[in-house]
């Protein structure tokens, strides 16, 4: 640890390695340690996620990743969450294997699913079941010229949307378990260095969002073109709302029947009507 972290800030965090339970003050003194330039309130929006999911950010469960905006030079901080850490809260209560994938999802697999095939985009398919036989689907996308971190260390596009599947196929068959509105990463290529003088964690992780690189870094803080999504007029499945929404706003299949009113997707009658209400909805309030 002290080689990863540096030898000032692995003598300052020595005393919690080895810790089985951290106490809140405990967690916020290792992301403050980590991150010293993170807002207080993105370390205790972190700091209630460990506590919650018996996460510990010396392990890699977590990180706190600064983003820049490309436009503007704004800087927005996130909390990401490993695929290691997703997988350990599931893990403690249920069981669960792939029965597909992950693997490239075939042109016409996506037009069946989305409507229409993605040529610039690598599209990965899952499927994973629960030791009850329960089911769920998932799909990943990736923009082909979307920039990658980590590759020098064997990341690859495949890989990033191969997490984005299997944690939409985890959030689907298992919903009680997983916190809502965090972005996911693999920890193997989320890393840090820290400034002699005590500065800022420069981030090395990518981000979890599909837009473009002006608009990466500001999760639905900056406004969007809405010719830049699908038509309503193309979108004829509530499995189109859902991947869509995922794809362009990091939305949550809870938080479409949020936006459009509904408990349930058996209320949803009209899907391109549902896709028109989010696009609209996260257009007109992009802070939300």
């Amino acid at each position: 640890m002290e080689e990863e972290l540096g030898k000032e800030k692995g003598t300052e965090l020595a005393k919690y390695f080895g810790v089985a339970t951290l106490t809140k003050k405990q967690l916020s003194e290792i992301l403050m340690s980590l991150w010293p330039k993170a807002p207080p309130l993105e370390v205790a929006k972190a700091t209630m996620l460990c506590l919650s999911y018996g996460l510990n950010p010396l392990m890699k469960h977590l990180a706190l990743i600064p983003f820049k905006n490309t436009t503007t030079g704004e800087i927005t901080w996130s909390t990401i969450m490993s695929l290691q850490a997703t997988e350990l809260i599931i893990g403690r209560k249920h069981r669960w294997s792939y029965l597909d994938g992950p693997r490239i999802m075939k042109p016409e697999e996506q037009e069946e699913t989305f409507g229409e095939t993605y040529k610039d985009t690598l599209v990965v398919k899952v499927l994973i079941k629960d030791s009850d036989g329960n089911q769920a689907p998932g799909c990943g996308l990736w923009g082909k010229d979307e920039k990658l971190k980590g590759a020098e260390k064997g990341n690859t596009k495949f890989n990033m949307a191969s997490i984005r599947a299997i944690r939409q196929a985890l959030t689907r068959l298992f919903p009680q378990e997983m916190p809502t509105g965090i972005d996911i990463a693999d920890e193997r290529f989320i890393e840090g260095e820290w400034r002699k003088t005590g500065g800022e964690k420069a981030a090395k992780g990518q981000p979890p969002s599909t837009a473009s690189p002006a608009k990466q870094p500001l999760k639905d803080t900056s406004p969007v073109k809405g010719e830049d999504f699908p038509p309503p007029e193309k979108v004829r499945s509530w499995g189109q709302v859902t991947n869509y929404a995922k794809h362009f706003f990091d939305l949550e299949e809870e938080d479409c029947l949020k936006m459009i009113g509904k408990t349930d997707k058996s209320q949803v009658a009209d899907a391109s009507e549902a896709w028109a209400t989010i696009v609209r909805l996260k257009i007109e309030k992009p802070e939300e």
